[in-house]
């Protein structure tokens, strides 16, 4: 198992990587997603057609999409790497007003 990061949260975490949020859809086959609806939201909408599985942990104030919050996320971690996982699809609209 390799683990990925993106750009900024990289720098948030004082590490170095030049992956896009495109680039890890195109390169990892799960993305763990930290933060709420919205940040599951905006990871989706920039992905489209290189979606992969999202696993979301929820760190913000929305986490009706999220698979775990921030106190339980060792676990699902230990989960994720043990290959018991389910999936649920999601349908993304694209609404223009």
């Amino acid at each position: 198992m390799s683990i990925l990061i993106e750009k900024e949260t990289a720098a948030i975490a004082g590490r170095r990587s030049d992956f896009t949020i495109a680039q890890l859809g195109a390169e990892a086959d799960l993305l763990v997603v930290l933060g709420g609806d919205g940040t599951i939201l905006n990871v989706a909408g920039e992905l489209r057609e290189t979606i992969k599985p999202i696993f979301g942990i929820n760190v913000g104030s929305l986490g009706f999409l999220t698979c775990s919050n921030s106190s339980g996320y060792k676990e699902a971690i230990e989960c994720i790497a043990k290959g018991r996982i389910a999936f649920s699809e999601r349908t993304l609209l694209d609404v223009t007003v």
